[in-house]
């Protein structure tokens, strides 16, 4: 059987603090406690519904020293039983699967810690969850654990994306790159060095131009340039 890559990507985010009625932030360290809290619940108790459609909950967290959690998040999505399809006999049967169960998916994350920031680093592939659910479910049970210390909530979770200003340094530590997306503003298209204007009338966002490297070749130079 072939093995199956499956593209993934890498987002950066900080998370602060907003405590109510105020605009300043801190850095929400108090998702370290969270995470710890959350960990010895029962695994029944971890779920949490993301929407209709999708539930998740924290399948393992480990604590790297006192400053680093690696989390791995499994969910699901439900409410649809295709038919099954045999590849070898070309036969179709009906799906046994309940219309409450779906194919489970992970989704590592990491929380680094400082005294200055929290950094969030994501896995996305597309198939398990992203930015907006490991919010919800952060804001639930940090609920759920002030509560457990007789607290009330006064502040809320603000992501933010991070963006190195060294891209090209850290992509250059990169051995290979098979895949970028070059953003090209319409602005850009519609000048006089490449006069597309007319063209993209229609064309509502910016232009995203795909460049795929050959097998076993890379395409970081052409990236840079």
């Amino acid at each position: 059987m072939p093995i199956i890559n499956k593209i993934r990507k890498i987002k950066f985010f900080t998370i602060r603090r907003q405590e109510k009625d105020t605009t300043d932030t801190t850095p929400a360290l108090v998702i370290r406690n969270a995470i710890e809290f959350t960990k010895k619940l029962n695994r029944e108790d971890r779920f949490l519904d993301i929407n209709s459609q999708k539930f998740c909950f924290i399948e393992s967290a480990t604590l790297i020293g006192t400053d680093t959690h690696k989390v791995v998040f499994k969910s699901a999505k439900i409410g649809s039983r295709p038919p099954l399809i045999d590849r070898n006999t070309r036969k179709e049967r009906k799906n046994p699967k309940k219309m409450s169960e779906g194919d489970g998916e992970r989704t590592h994350v990491i929380f680094k810690y400082t005294k200055n920031d929290v950094f969030f680093i994501l896995e996305s592939n597309g198939l398990g969850i992203g930015q907006n659910a490991v919010h919800k479910y952060l804001r639930t049970f940090i609920r759920m654990y002030i509560k457990s210390k007789k607290g009330k909530v006064r502040f809320k979770l603000i992501f933010q994306v991070l963006v190195k200003d060294n891209f090209i340094q850290e992509m250059k530590k990169l051995k290979r790159v098979v895949v970028g997306h070059v953003y090209v503003e319409k602005s850009i298209l519609g000048s006089d060095a490449l006069n597309f204007s007319k063209r993209t009338q229609s064309v509502r966002h910016d232009i995203v131009v795909g460049i795929r490297a050959n097998p076993r070749e890379t395409i970081i130079n052409t990236i840079e340039k």
